[in-house]
């Protein structure tokens, strides 16, 4: 099998796996053509999917490869900010956020989940100021929500735009406080494919 597609093809099948949400730019789209595309207007559709899954092929033929381990699926980041910031962030707004949590029996993750459809923890960066939850909104500034969005960016699969890490944010709002994780006091529902996790904030 060749495993291509039409560039048409590719498209309207990566629409059909996202359940009709796919929304890319011409510019995006153009970039995932340079990157998997072929001079015969083809794209390789295999190589994209292994490198959105992350997945390892003909390990019987090298056996000692190196792969990547599986809480790195979860794509954790918490990025440094400036000194002042820095503090700004860890004495005021995570505290706040913390607070607002607590109060409302917010679980953090719970409003980001219907967009991560590859449950990796990730959303990009629109996403992620939709399904902010209200409180926060209110109660946050623009500045607050830039430093959000810093704390916890990381480049998206394609090179060309930013995703955010909301299941950081999720991990640095909970900590070990349980009503804040889900109703059974795990971190992870049935749906999360990976057990280990980075410690939590201020460990």
């Amino acid at each position: 099998r060749h495993r291509h597609v039409t560039r048409s093809q590719f498209f309207r099948a990566l629409n059909v796996a996202l359940n009709n949400t796919l929304l890319v730019s011409a510019g995006e789209e153009q970039a995932l053509f340079e990157k998997y595309g072929k001079a015969d207007g083809t794209m390789n559709y295999r190589v994209f999917s292994d490198n959105c899954t992350k997945i390892e092929r003909n390990l019987e033929k090298t056996p000692m490869k190196s792969v990547p381990s599986e809480d790195m699926i979860l794509n954790e980041r918490r990025n440094p900010l400036s000194p002042s910031d820095e503090k700004y962030f860890l004495v005021h707004l995570l505290p706040k956020l913390q607070h607002i949590s607590r109060e409302q029996g917010l679980v953090v993750k719970n409003h980001f989940i219907d967009f991560d459809f590859n449950r990796n923890g990730c959303v990009t960066k629109g996403q992620f100021l939709r399904g902010l939850p209200d409180k926060f909104q209110v109660a946050c500034s623009q500045r607050d929500i830039n430093l959000l969005v810093d704390r916890y960016c990381l480049p998206d699969a394609y090179g060309t735009g930013i995703n955010i890490s909301y299941h950081s944010l999720h991990l640095d709002i909970s900590g070990e406080d349980p009503a804040l994780t889900l109703p059974d006091g795990k971190h992870f529902d049935e749906s999360d494919a990976v057990e280990g996790r980075a410690p939590r904030a201020g460990k």
